[in-house]
């Protein structure tokens, strides 16, 4: 039986950097920043639920390396940009840039995951894996068990309708020259 990862509405903004693109997606986590930080940040918690292992901690700038997690492809190169303990975290992955930001709430912690990258016409593809990865993280912090859900098996839990909703999503917003936000 396939685990179940918490469900969210499909939402986020997509804009132009040009000339790259920029997605940003947001959750509301009921957990404090520092627990948020450590998932985030420490390799054995990062390859839980993102795509990739890196190959040490991301607390620290510099070169790191990250495996796919699905036995996919070899190593890939990264570098961490940015360290804000525990409120910002920016690191390249290949030539794509991941940004996290954590903003202590009432309830817990906002969680902004911002994904600059080349191809608009992946964006609904980067989006629905980001999706899924986002969930998986929620799993992770509530001290459940992750499954995997890259590669192939991210089509076990529904990437296939959550990349065709993006796409629905982000067409009916390119006609606006503002940035797409549906949030």
């Amino acid at each position: 039986m396939t685990t179940k990862l918490p469900r969210h509405p499909v939402k986020a903004t997509l804009y132009a950097d040009f000339p790259r693109w920029v997605l940003r997606l947001n959750r509301e986590l009921p957990h404090d920043p520092g627990r948020v930080w450590d998932a985030i940040t420490k390799a054995d918690e990062v390859a839980q639920w993102a795509p990739f292992r890196p190959d040490h901690d991301l607390i620290a700038h510099g070169d790191v390396w990250l495996t796919p997690t699905d036995g996919g492809e070899e190593d890939q190169p990264g570098r961490v940009l940015e360290v804000q303990s525990p409120s910002s975290l920016l690191y390249l992955w290949v030539s794509d840039h991941l940004h996290f930001d954590l903003t202590p709430t009432d309830g817990g912690t906002g969680l902004g995951l911002g994904y600059t990258f080349d191809d608009r016409n992946s964006a609904s593809s980067i989006a629905a894996g980001w999706h899924l990865c986002l969930a998986a993280l929620e799993l992770l912090l509530d001290g459940k068990e992750v499954p995997s859900v890259v590669g192939e098996k991210a089509e076990e839990y529904g990437w296939d309708d959550l990349e065709r909703q993006y796409a629905g999503l982000f067409e009916e917003n390119d006609a606006s020259p503002e940035p797409m936000d549906s949030l």
